[in-house]
């Protein structure tokens, strides 16, 4: 288990175990990593983010995603909206992640990220995730580069 894994679980349980659509867990890293290189000059998951029409986007957090679903500490489950027909995917704790490679400072500044985040409309995430410079700054399939 990795400390993205461990991040993963940690905004779930954040979330009261349950975070709707796989967008907003994607959007949420991609601003935590943007807060967190901002006040360390690193990104708190390490992974690599590129610009993609619909946003930063990183395949690790969809490997990360099967990893803990096959440990069984998280299901995918996906639902169709009835409203406009699309897709989504449904993130639930199964069990708690340990969070052994996560200090207490990190879990700390996640929680206080949060704070600002969890009652947050998905829209409003999304519309600050386009808006960001650098992803902004970006061309299609680029590497987002973060800026202190």
């Amino acid at each position: 288990m990795n400390k993205l894994h461990q991040i993963i679980g940690f905004i779930i349980q954040l979330h009261g175990g349950k975070i709707f659509t796989k967008i907003r867990l994607v959007k949420l890293l991609y601003l935590l990593d943007r807060e967190f290189f901002r006040k360390h000059g690193r990104t708190l998951t390490g992974i690599t983010y590129k610009s993609y029409f619909y946003g930063p986007y990183s395949q690790e957090i969809d490997a990360a995603l099967q990893d803990l679903k096959r440990m069984g500490y998280i299901t995918l489950e996906l639902k169709d909206n009835i409203f406009n027909g699309k897709s989504y995917f449904v993130l639930t704790q199964n069990a708690p992640v340990p969070l052994t490679l996560l200090s207490d400072e990190e879990k700390r500044e996640i929680v206080e990220f949060l704070g600002h985040y969890i009652d947050k409309p998905l829209d409003d995430i999304i519309d600050e995730v386009y808006t960001s410079k650098e992803y902004l700054n970006t061309s299609f399939g680029e590497v987002i580069k973060f800026k202190s």
